[in-house]
């Protein structure tokens, strides 16, 4: 089990995939799937401690966890709303106020396959170097992994649970600090067989 000061991470995984019309979590990303690719990406970024969380009714990805001895969280009430999967998270964690003595806390979607390591580092050095809150941005666009102080944590179940996470970008005075990559699947959600294919296609070959 990772010290209360280490750096944490949640990916929710809470999405139908209707529109992929199968799991796009588990579908295939070289030498793994998806959300492995995800998980793989924040532990090389130094995620001492990862977990999923999922909704209650995906068996598959929770066997997925299990077998890759990935942490897996449920998210009993997705009603609550969009902060849901990451309160839940939190609480896997050890809570709010235990995360917010460590040196930060990642959140990035299941989906955004092919993240690297080199992404997360940066806004982890971002983190160390003294920001609240740092955000990727690839080719004009913000992204995901969003990088949160532990100074910041506490304040995460507060939010309103409509809005999620995108109320602490504007609680923060001044607002986040964007941190420029080379890193097209920082704003990259495979929620479409096209899209899917096409992140393949950019794939680099396993090894």
């Amino acid at each position: 089990m990772a010290a209360p000061a280490d750096l944490v991470a949640i990916v929710p995984a809470a999405g139908r995939s209707r529109r992929m019309g199968r799991d796009k979590l588990l579908l295939p990303w070289g030498e793994t799937v998806v959300v492995g690719s995800v998980v793989a990406a924040l532990a090389e970024g130094g995620a001492a401690r990862i977990v999923v969380v999922a909704p209650p009714g995906n068996a598959a990805l929770r066997r997925w966890a299990r077998r890759s001895g990935v942490e897996v969280a449920i998210n009993a009430r997705p009603e609550r709303g969009m902060l849901s999967p990451i309160v839940e998270g939190l609480e896997h964690l050890g809570g709010a106020a235990a995360l917010a003595a460590g040196r930060g806390l990642l959140v990035c979607p299941g989906d955004h396959a092919g993240l690297t390591g080199a992404t997360v580092r940066r806004l982890v050095a971002v983190l160390e170097a003294g920001a609240p809150l740092a955000v990727p941005v690839h080719d004009g666009r913000r992204g995901h992994p969003l990088a949160i102080s532990g100074a910041l944590i506490e304040r995460v179940p507060d939010l309103d649970p409509a809005v999620g996470l995108r109320a602490l970008l504007d609680a923060v005075p001044g607002g986040p600090t964007e941190v420029a990559v080379d890193d097209p699947a920082v704003t990259r959600d495979v929620d479409t067989p096209s899209a899917y294919a096409a992140a393949r296609r950019r794939e680099p070959p396993p090894g």
